[in-house]
This record gives structure tokens, C-alpha cells and sequence, in this order.
């Protein structure tokens, strides 16, 4: 990595929580208070890894890709919980528990479930930054849901290619040209 050309890459800063789930770079997003810190801890104590909260800043580096770090390197490693306070995460979960960045590959955002509306068969979304698409996930909150279980499902489908809408799509449309 030429490091001057990252420091001085194109950047943008978004609300959110970064963290590394199974190799896959997820921004976790939603209102305040919503969970993010929350699933981002139990994803940690699973043994998934953490890279920033509240801010991220998200570089284009190289020119084709996304990464996503702390906005500073003074906030590295620091996570809000609410109630508790903020924990700077390798003092208590090790470093084995963080990342410096990661490659930004998809965006899950936590809707309310009264807000949250859902097509089986509709396009996966996309959001851009920088001129870079990437996929989008919503993921309705409802209480007693396990949040971090849904991430490590969405990092998966992203990590396998494995989005059975799009199959259940073509099966769908199979069965109505043939009538049935």
C-alpha cells in the first residue's frame, strides 16, 4: 500500500458502525440508539472484528474500491455502549478483536419494523459512496431478535454469491410462462 495515496485519498464520512464479519467489510447503520453498538459487541464476542463507531471515514483506494477506518487515529478502537460508557474495545476483548480498515463491501441498516417494508423478489439495493456501488441490507428491529446472527447471514450470502432471490426469481418466472 503506498501510503501517502491512502492518506490522501478521496474520502467520506458516514454515521455507523464498522466491523469485519467473516472477511466481509459491513457498515452497520440506523438511528441512534438502534442497536448498532450493541450487535457490533456481540458480534466481537463471537470473534469477529471491530473497526470504528459513530464515524467512518470510507476512502477510495485504491481507485476501484472502498475502505473504511476511524476518522482519526485517536479514536481508534473505541465503541459507545449506551448506559455503559465508551470501551476502548482491544483492552477488553484483545487485539485479535480489532482492524486498522477493511475493504467496504455492504451496508446493513436497521430499520424499525414498523418502517420496514420487504420484497422477496425485489432488487438488493444499492448506496454509493464515492462513486463506488455497494450492496445494501435492511434489517427490520424487533425486540429479543438476534441482530448479530442476521449480519454474520448477510456477510455469508455476500461472501458466497448465494442470493436466493435472484434464483427464486428465475424459478418464479419459470413457472408463470408455463402457467402454472
Amino acid at each position: 500500500m503506498d501510503r501517502l495515496q491512502y492518506e490522501l485519498a478521496p474520502t467520506v464520512y458516514e454515521h455507523g458502525v464498522m466491523v469485519d464479519v467473516f472477511g466481509v467489510g459491513i457498515l452497520l447503520k440506523g438511528k441512534s440508539a438502534i442497536g448498532k453498538s450493541e450487535c457490533a459487541i456481540e458480534l466481537i464476542r463471537r470473534g469477529h472484528r471491530f473497526i470504528a463507531d459513530d464515524l467512518v471515514a470510507i476512502k477510495l483506494y485504491p481507485p476501484d474500491s472502498l475502505r473504511a477506518e476511524p476518522p482519526r487515529k485517536d479514536l481508534k478502537f473505541y465503541l459507545e455502549i449506551k448506559g455503559v460508557g465508551v470501551v476502548h474495545i482491544p483492552s477488553i476483548y484483545g487485539v485479535q478483536a480489532v482492524k486498522d480498515n477493511a475493504v467496504l463491501d455492504c451496508v446493513v441498516e436497521f430499520v424499525p419494523s414498523e418502517e420496514f417494508t420487504y420484497d422477496p423478489v425485489g432488487e438488493v439495493e444499492k448506496v454509493e459512496y464515492l462513486g463506488i456501488s455497494v450492496p445494501k441490507f435492511k434489517l427490520p428491529i424487533t425486540p429479543g431478535k438476534n441482530m448479530a446472527v442476521l449480519v454474520e447471514s448477510v456477510a455469508l450470502v455476500y461472501k458466497t454469491g448465494h442470493l436466493s432471490s435472484e434464483k427464486f426469481k428465475e424459478e418464479l418466472k419459470k413457472v408463470i410462462l408455463k402457467g402454472g
